[in-house]
This record gives structure tokens, sequence and C-alpha cells, in this order.
């Protein structure tokens, strides 16, 4: 039988003695790390509550400082000078801070300390000053218990970042280079986002990938069809470097961009005087689309419009000689064989204009006679470089340029040109019209064709003529009836195939495509229409023909007036010219003296006294300036000098 000896209850083993330290020191120190995340707590959440304090930090602090000076007996003057510098501290620490200065808050601080000093903070004046100092603080507790709780701050989830590649890219591996031999070897890049749709750079293997096979139509379907859009709505340009094996290619979601309808009297649209260039339209991303009226490396430009019925061409020309009429260095000229019925609203409102197969023929004769003198005289124009050096002639003439005395570029708008070639006048018509696309650019000469179709039965079966019209130029189609043709006048874009309505069942009035400045020509681009087109033309035009330019058209009717032909007068040598705009004006007025005149009377006055050099063109135009001075007046077609 064992037995078991069991030890009293206080006594503990050596061995449990450090284990029971052990437990009771990490006790201990959860106790201390409860503690402090207790009053990390309370000061965040509360912190609001722990502002109840500060009054109490205050009184303890003005009260322990009172009683440091006392005990170290420091002067008075010094107790003064620091409570002034710690009041003066408090109030600027507070309008650093843009809070309201705690002025009655300072004030009592500071007689707070000045009764401690004198009296000293002992005894039962120390417990009256306490009790004063917790009275004031009252209103402050008031305060600080009315603020409204801040609002729980709510923690919003990260945003997941998609980390594969974009949607059109993989829309493009999947759906475009698949279906198409064109795009086999390609990938896309550098997609950017443009209004309602995207742009990105098709890459393609250097050799294999051609960028004239990335343009054809049935190429433009399959990334239409890909996105489910209209083929209209997709465009493939060039690349910014040019290289031929990628191509730029932007597609738009919807015709939204095009649908929304911006007047050209809204845009602010005008022509540049020193560029030529004027926005005509916008483009399906809603970029600018632009046509040159001139440039400065090669003067005026020719334009060729042509669009079906209902495509809304009538309204981009009255929107082009809206932007003639407003621009002080252009005269316009219409010429309508469709009997004025074509642009009505600018019917006898362009500085020239002529209407009907006779009238449209009369004017190119006329026109044709005008642009040979203004050429021979840019041809020969004496004018100082900018060097200094005296020279004669220049290239061509630039509108604005001041040694052209004044000439403005002349903008001549043909409507219906194929109307007007199958008419009685339509052969010896065709002929003027073939000499003016070749020589007109060089005297400021502008030719606009209008046409149906760019059929080359509608440029009168001359391959050369269409070129010249568009070579340097630039073309606007809009919708039309032919589909074989756009190639050949430099639009990878089909404008057959452009659509009748939008989705919203509205005329896509003024759709198209354009060649010219933007080089954009299969970019769906929508021409601005003209709200009052009648309005614009029926006020006065900002351009004017110009002196010179007058005096040729009254040189034409005076040769024509004697039954001269007056493409057959030779223009006078200017190189051989002595006399000056004031020689010839003086010999005017010396002639008048003599007796009344005609104009022929006087020209043969005026050569009999300066000589046969002089040309004809000039004495008309003294005479104008001469009538415009008021030392001349006109009574029918004779000229005298105003009595003295």
């Amino acid at each position: 039988m064992s037995s078991h000896v069991t030890a009293p209850a206080d006594t503990i083993s050596p061995a449990a003695a450090p284990a029971a330290d052990a437990v009771e020191e990490k006790w201990a120190s959860g106790q201390a790390t409860a503690m402090r995340r207790a009053a990390r707590r309370a000061a965040h959440h509360e912190r609001g509550k722990i502002l109840l304090l500060q009054p109490v930090a205050w009184l303890a602090t003005l009260h322990l400082t009172t009683w440091a000076a006392d005990t170290a007996d420091v002067h008075p003057l010094i107790r003064a000078g620091v409570g002034a510098a710690t009041a003066v501290a408090v109030l600027g620490h507070a309008e650093r801070r843009g809070q309201d200065l705690p002025v009655i808050p300072v004030a009592a601080g500071v007689l707070w300390v000045a009764a401690a000093s004198l009296f000293g903070p002992y005894g039962w004046l120390a417990l009256l000053l306490w009790i004063a100092g917790i009275v004031l603080s009252v209103p402050f507790w008031l305060s600080v218990l009315r603020r409204p709780r801040p609002a729980a701050q709510t923690v919003r989830p990260t945003p997941v970042l998609p980390t594969g590649p974009p949607r059109e890219v993989e829309l493009w591996a999947t759906r475009v280079a698949p279906h198409h031999q064109a795009y086999k070897l390609t990938h896309l890049e550098q997609v950017e986002p443009v209004p309602d749709g995207y742009t990105g750079i098709v890459v393609g293997e250097r050799g294999p990938t051609r960028f004239s096979q990335m343009t054809l139509a049935a190429a433009v379907e399959t990334i239409a069809s890909a996105n489910g859009v209209h083929a209209s709505l997709v465009a493939v340009e060039e690349s910014d470097d040019r290289d031929a094996s990628r191509a730029r290619v932007t597609v738009i979601r919807s015709d939204a961009n095009l649908q929304a309808t911006v007047w050209l009297e809204d845009s602010g649209a005008a022509i540049d005087p020193n560029t030529g260039i004027a926005q005509v339209g916008r483009y399906f991303d809603m970029a600018p689309a632009h046509r040159q009226f001139w440039t400065k490396s090669g003067g005026a430009q020719m334009c060729v419009i042509a669009g079906d019925t209902g495509s809304g061409k009538s309204n981009h020309v009255a929107a082009t000689l809206a932007l003639a009429h407003r621009c002080p260095l252009i005269a316009t000229v219409l010429l309508d064989p469709q009997s004025g019925s074509s642009q009505p609203d600018w019917s006898g409102k362009t500085h020239l204009y002529g209407e009907g197969h006779e009238e449209t023929f009369d004017y190119l004769q006329l026109l044709d006679f005008v642009m040979t003198r203004r050429a021979d005289f840019v041809a020969h124009r004496p004018w100082v470089d900018e060097q200094g050096r005296e020279r004669n002639g220049k290239p061509f003439l630039l509108p604005g340029d001041p040694d052209m005395d004044g000439m403005s570029m002349l903008l001549v708008a043909v409507e219906e040109l194929k109307l007007f070639l199958d008419g009685p006048f339509g052969k010896p018509g065709f002929e003027l019209l073939g000499t003016g696309v070749r020589t007109w650019r060089k005297a400021g000469g502008g030719l606009l064709v209008v046409n149906q179709n760019l059929g080359l039965e509608n440029f009168g079966n001359s391959q050369s003529f269409r070129s010249n019209l568009l070579s340097g130029g630039s073309l606007t189609a809009l919708r039309t009836g032919s589909s074989a043709d756009h190639n050949m006048v430099g639009l990878p874009a089909d404008p057959s195939k452009l659509p009748e309505r939008f989705r919203t069942k509205d005329k896509t009035h003024g759709l198209g495509y354009l060649t010219g400045v933007d080089c954009r020509p299969a970019a769906t681009a929508r021409m601005m229409p003209v709200r009052d087109a009648f309005g614009i033309a029926s006020q006065p035009a900002a351009g004017q023909l110009g002196e010179r330019t007058l005096a040729y058209i009254e040189e034409y009717h005076h040769h024509q007036a004697r039954g001269r032909t007056p493409r057959e007068v030779q223009a006078p040598k200017q190189r051989e010219t002595r006399h000056t705009s004031g020689d010839v004006q003086a010999a005017v007025e010396k002639a008048l003296l003599m007796a009344p005149m005609e104009v022929g009377a006087v020209c043969v006055a005026v050569r009999r006294n300066l000589g046969d050099d002089v040309p004809l063109a000039e004495v008309p135009a003294a005479l104008r300036r001469l009538t415009a001075a008021g030392v001349v007046v006109q009574k029918g077609d004779v000229y005298r000098l105003t009595p003295a």
C-alpha cells in the first residue's frame, strides 16, 4: 500500500515560478496594448470630445507657468512681456489658419495671469481663478457639443483595370484580319478614341501588305461588317509616316456626328486671307473639312462639285459662293445655262452674272479676253523684291499682292456644265473652258464646275480637261449615280454608295467626299448648308472686280462695238510703256479742256498726246478716278470737266 504526500497549497515548485512570471508579464503587456489601441480609437473617433479638455489644459498651463514664475521670482516686466508675446502668437496662429480670432479667451487668459502674478497663485485666490476660468469655458464647450459628427468615410473599392488588349484590337484580330487577304498579316496598334468611335494604326508585314489593297471597297466593307456599321462610317487613310505597309483606320459607331446640321452662318467659317483656306463642312470624326481657294505657291485653284439630284449639291455651291462673297480678295462670276434656276438666290447678285446658253457663252468670251489681259499684266508687272532688286513679272497673281494693282481673284462658277456642253454653244464654249482651265490660274482665275456625276461625258469626253480641273485643285463628290469613275479622279471611296438617308430617315443632304488641302479623300464629310443664301447674296460684296479688270471689260466691249474680234486684238506691250497712271490722268484732263468727249475720243486724244504705247484700258480707269474725285462728270456716254 503506497502512501501519497500532499504538498501545502501555498507551496510552489521552483520550476513553476518562471512560467507564472511569464504569464503575468504577457497579461500585463496585452493590457497595455489594449489601452493604447483604445486611446488611438478614442483620439480618432472621438476627436471632437477631446476638445472639451482644451480649456482645462489651458488653465493648468497658465497656473503652472504663473507658479513657476512666482517661485523663480521672475521680474514683473519679464512676466508681462512673455504674456503679451504669447497672446500675440495665439492670435497670429488663428489668423494664419483663417480662423476667427479668439480675442475673448486670450483677454481672459491675460487677466488670469495678471491676477495670479499680482496676488500669487495660491490658496483661495487660485481656486477662484479656476472657477472663473471654468465658467468662461462654458460657451466653448456648448459650441463643441453642438457640432455635427463627421460622416463615416466609405471605403471605395479599387477599380480593376483590364489587363488584356483593347476590345478594338481583339476585334481586329478575330473578325477583320482572318477574313480579307489585304489584312491577313496585320494587327491594330495605337488605338485612340474619337467622338463616337476610335482610330488606330494598321501595321502590316512589309512586302505582302500593301496600302492600295487595304483601301479597296471589299476590304473597307470587311472592317465595317466586323464593327457592325455602314461602310461610309469607316475610313482607311495613309498613316502619318506614309509607310505603304501601314494605314490609319477610323471607325464611327453611328451616323450621329454626320446627322447634326451645322449652318454656315453659325460656324463662323470664312476664307483666311493668308492661306485661302475656309471650312466647308465636318468629317465624320468631327474634324473640320476645308476647301482652299488659292495657294501661295500656285495661285487660284480650280474646283469640281458633283452630286445627284437631292444630294445637297446646290446648297453646297451656294455656300461656296457665300464664302467668296464675304471675302475682300475675291470677285464672283456665276454662269447658269439653266436659265437661272440652278441658283435663284444668287441670280444677278454676283459681280458678273449670265444665264441661259447664249449669255453663258458671251461671258466665257469676255472672261477669255479679260484673263488674257490680266495674265499679260501679271507677266510684265514691274516690282521690287525683298532684296531691293527691280524685277518684271510674276509667275501668277496672288490675291492681296500689293504689286498687282488691286486685282482680285475671279471665282467663275459654271453650273450644269454638261447641260451647257450639250447645248448650241457647247463646242466653242468648251474650247474657251479648255483654255481657261490651263491659263486662268496665272491670271488669278479659279474655275468651279458643277456636274451631276464624275463621268468623262460630263467633261466633254476630255480626260485632260477633267485632269486639269482636279490636279492641284479640289473636288467635292456628293452622292452620285455613277460608280465607275471615282478612282480616276483620286477618290478611293465610291460616292454612289453613300446612303440617301440616315438611320433616322432624315435626308443626307451634303454628305460626300473631299479631295484637296485636308488630304482625306476616304473620310466621309458633311458640307455645311446655308440657312439664308438670299440674305447673304443681297448684302454688298466684300470684294470688287478692281479698276484694271473693269478697264479690260470696257476694252472688250469697245472692240466688240467696232466689229472687231476682241480675242484677236493684241495687248499692248507693257515693257515699252513709259507713262504712269498719273500721266494718263493728266492727259485725260487736258483732252477734256478742249471739249466734252466720249471714251473713244478721249483715248485718241490721250494717245496723240502721250503716244500709242498707252494701254487703252488706262483711259477708262483714269476717267473713273476723275469722276469719283468730282473732277469729271458723266452724262450718258459723254464726259466733261466739272465747271470751276
